[in-house]
């Protein structure tokens, strides 16, 4: 069962410890351009200068990829808890 704090909201996960050192696990070479955000150890999304989000693995290969709703170009991205994109048009 999840801890839930007084007014019914669920606590967050635990922080992991950060690393002493750096471990790179492997370079993925992107567009200038493109925006990138992390959904988890194994994949991230980015968007770029069209109307379409990508989510990437690790070894640079697309895995799938979303149109906009609005069918605009997102300025900026980041990842929902479900691991889904969520562009900012603004």
């Amino acid at each position: 069962m999840e801890d839930e704090n007084s007014n019914g909201a669920q606590a967050s996960p635990p922080v992991r410890p950060l690393l002493d050192d750096a471990n790179l696990v492997t370079k993925v070479y992107i567009d200038n351009n493109d925006r990138l955000a992390c959904l988890d150890d194994e994949e991230f999304w980015t968007c770029s200068d069209d109307d379409i989000m990508r989510l990437y693995n690790l070894l640079g290969e697309l895995v799938t990829s979303v149109e906009s709703k609005s069918g605009n170009i997102p300025k900026d991205i980041a990842v929902t808890q479900s691991g889904g994109p969520s562009p900012s048009v603004c």
